[in-house]
């Protein structure tokens, strides 16, 4: 089990965690914009894109007590133009995680996003949250989704590498849940690792499919070079395979600028050409596994010269790149269009 993290709570706005435009990709929509009530997270995974670029990062959750208000202030600011955007919540940690839902954050949150019938979506490695939480997300099933993220093929690697989180079963049944009462729901399959091939995670592929999820993401990590050690440090037998992959000539780079800390570190991905084959190796088995569901990368991989058209059938059912079901009103504001 992870170590206990210390938990602040603090008054006030800062910069920090202000509402702003989701920008992972060039290619990510204007309308999506963050909601980020903390800093920090408890589920402290090894691989982490936002928090664990440096070994010893861990430490600290603070929570931000006035984000409900803050969140209330801004959507009653900005009423005007509220169907104009939809929320990631939360972006950059995860709102299911203890010390949101303890505090009342998330609660508080989703009952104010429901109020002012403002589109959202959460990505989580929670399990099914409180009741209340559950009935709040039940109420605005017209307004939501739900992206559980799910990639751990067993319980043993997802102890080493998210030693936080909820367990697979637990994930399972919130995927489930929402499946049952009509919340769509996603599995995004992120980070997809360099251990071998790819169908090793067809397992929890069948997992997912039985409890009636249809539509899979995946994407592979972007890494500090302290976390690829990181990782290599959990997993040593894998040790060959992530620095081949990783610590390459060959890997995409990105440059991440951390405005709390202000720090500049670069980010790893592996080889574009590793990565698009491992794709379609898991469109594949995604295929074989649930003959009817889609699947989707981030658009910036699936151009006319790279994966011609691996997201149109997501597309033409309305699910985004990242998995999230938009409105075929906002067709063309919603997400890009899919290369062909």
């Amino acid at each position: 089990m992870a170590a206990p993290l210390k938990i602040t709570h603090r008054a006030g706005i800062d910069d920090e965690v202000k509402i702003v435009n989701h920008a992972n990709s060039p290619v990510c929509p204007r309308r999506m914009l963050e909601l980020n009530p903390a800093l920090g997270c408890q589920f402290q995974c090894a691989y982490c894109g936002i928090y664990a670029l440096e070994k010893e990062f861990f430490g600290e959750v603070i929570v931000y007590d006035d984000f409900p208000q803050y969140l209330d202030d801004w959507l009653t600011g900005h009423k005007a133009d509220n169907q104009n955007y939809y929320f990631y919540f939360s972006a950059k940690t995860d709102c299911f995680q203890p010390a949101l839902i303890e505090s009342g954050i998330t609660l508080a949150c989703l009952e104010i996003l429901r109020k002012h019938e403002a589109e959202y979506f959460l990505v989580t490695k929670g399990g099914v949250p409180p009741r209340e939480i559950c009935d709040s997300m039940v109420a605005a099933k017209h307004l939501n989704q739900v992206i559980v993220s799910v990639t751990m093929p067993t319980e043993e690697l997802r102890e080493a590498i998210e030693p936080g989180a909820a367990p697979n079963r637990e994930r399972l049944a919130l995927a489930k849940f929402c499946v049952d009462n009509g919340i769509f729901v996603t599995a995004s399959c992120c980070p997809v690792m360099p251990i071998g091939d790819q169908t090793y995670l067809k397992g929890i592929f069948e997992q997912l499919a039985a409890v009636g999820v249809k539509h899979f993401f995946f994407d592979f990590a972007r890494l500090s070079r302290e976390a690829v050690n990181n990782m290599i440090e959990h997993l040593p037998e894998h040790r060959e395979s992530f620095e081949r992959h990783y610590f390459t000539p060959e890997a995409r780079t990105s440059r991440w600028h951390i405005r709390y800390r202000d720090v500049t570190i670069d980010k790893f991905q592996p080889p574009e050409r590793f990565m698009l084959d491992a794709f379609r190796a898991l469109e594949k088995c995604v295929s074989e596994v649930v003959p009817d569901a889609t699947v989707s990368v981030c658009n910036h991989f699936s151009t006319a010269n790279t994966l011609p058209g691996f997201n149109r059938r997501a597309r033409a059912e309305c699910i985004s790149c990242m998995g999230q079901r938009f409105d075929k009103s906002s067709l063309t504001t919603s997400t890009p269009k899919d290369s062909q």
